[in-house]
């Protein structure tokens, strides 16, 4: 049995374990792109990871030492995986054992199952031990040097197709019988948004689960969306100063989801919905946070509107060109063969860019109105 330990970390435990204090505020990078790196983000944080794990498989999750967890840097990975894996890696010491394992999160983005799931894993985890031998960073205990360390993989699954469990080589071969002896064999931890129930989420975790009871209902009409974030927000409050970072981070993690799944007009009621929510809050760093927003969010919606005219001035002057270009076009074939009839006149306007520059090119030299347009 683990010793007995607090369920709970302090801000000032996280920063002896080489963990920073400050808000994580995101920056405006990881704001604009935050479609693609939204899992990445939440998860950054150990004691999220955590919390996702305690949902799978909670004594699991409370034998591991996540307030002292490293995570990997990415150019520990071979460059090969790293351009086609979403995922987190996170060195994670064993409660009153002296060891630690590995945890490997993948986040697997694709709205449809993965046949291959499998075999990718069983790279990973390859790669992974390779590294580990490579650079000594496996584990060791009672004198006895040990090359490499378990790894505990986790598929965080975002779609919405059911995925059939489990995930094995096993299943993805026809074997003979009797030969699945000689087939690699590890268990993997699963885990589906849009398979699992929001009692589940509540359930298993704290903060994250109502982060991902969020994500759930990033796509329902918008006040079902705006009662989930109020409730979610409301249990958040559930936390303590202690956790004050990861309360952050969630909060952030709900109005980025707000700004890139809903409409200016929406957003703009959500990002009320969640600065009341927060101004009430009991965690001292809202003031903060909220002026933060202000500043941060404003100029993130200001280039997105300058980037809309640019590309409406792009639009205009590209259309402009082509009006020109079909006036011309139409010059050309009355001069030549006379008045322009009601379909070629209707022909000229439905034409795309592509095929207006080849009639043009044609006009001068064709034989007939037919082989000019053809």
């Amino acid at each position: 049995m683990p010793p007995e330990r607090p369920g709970r970390e302090s801000d000032a435990e996280r920063e002896e374990a080489g963990k920073p204090r400050s808000l994580p505020f995101p920056s405006p990078e990881i704001i604009r792109e935050f479609p693609d790196r939204a899992a990445q983000w939440l998860f950054e944080d150990p004691i999220n990871v955590r919390d996702l794990l305690r949902i799978v498989d909670p004594a699991l999750a409370d034998s591991l030492d996540f307030a002292n967890a490293r995570r990997i840097n990415r150019t520990f990975i071979p460059a090969d995986l790293t351009k086609i894996e979403n995922d987190l890696l996170f060195r994670v010491p064993v409660f009153g054992d002296g060891q630690a394992v590995w945890v490997y999160l993948l986040l697997e983005h694709q709205s449809r199952v993965d046949p291959d799931m499998a075999l990718r894993l069983l790279e990973y985890l390859f790669k992974v031990w390779e590294a580990q031998k490579r650079e000594g960073t496996g584990q060791s205990a009672g004198g006895r040097s040990q090359q490499i360390a378990p790894i505990v993989p986790l598929v965080f699954y975002t779609g919405t197709e059911p995925w059939p469990q489990p995930i094995s080589l096993v299943q993805a071969m026809d074997l003979p019988a009797g030969f699945d002896r000689f087939v690699p064999k590890w268990e993997t931890l699963f885990l589906s948004l849009h398979g699992t129930t929001a009692a589940q989420l509540a359930t298993g975790a704290t903060a994250i689960g109502q982060a991902l009871r969020v994500w759930q209902a990033e796509r329902r009409p918008l006040e079902e969306l705006e009662r989930v974030i109020e409730s979610a927000l409301g249990e958040l409050e559930g936390l303590d100063e202690s956790q004050a970072m990861q309360w952050s981070r969630i909060v952030h993690f709900v109005l980025l989801l707000s700004f890139h799944r809903r409409g200016h007009p929406e957003y703009a009621t959500l990002f009320a919905t969640v600065t009341e929510k927060v101004t009430a809050s009991h965690f001292k760093e809202k003031s903060e946070m909220v002026t933060e927003w202000k500043s941060a969010y404003q100029e993130t919606i200001e280039m997105a509107e300058e980037k809309g005219r640019q590309e409406g001035r792009q639009e205009g002057r590209e259309e402009g060109r082509y009006d020109g270009e079909r006036a011309a076009l139409a010059i050309v074939l009355k001069a030549r063969f006379g008045d322009l009839t009601l379909d070629t006149t209707a022909k000229l306007e439905a034409v795309i860019p592509e095929t207006l520059e080849r009639w043009l090119a044609a006009a001068a030299t064709a034989r007939t109105l037919e082989e000019a347009l053809s």
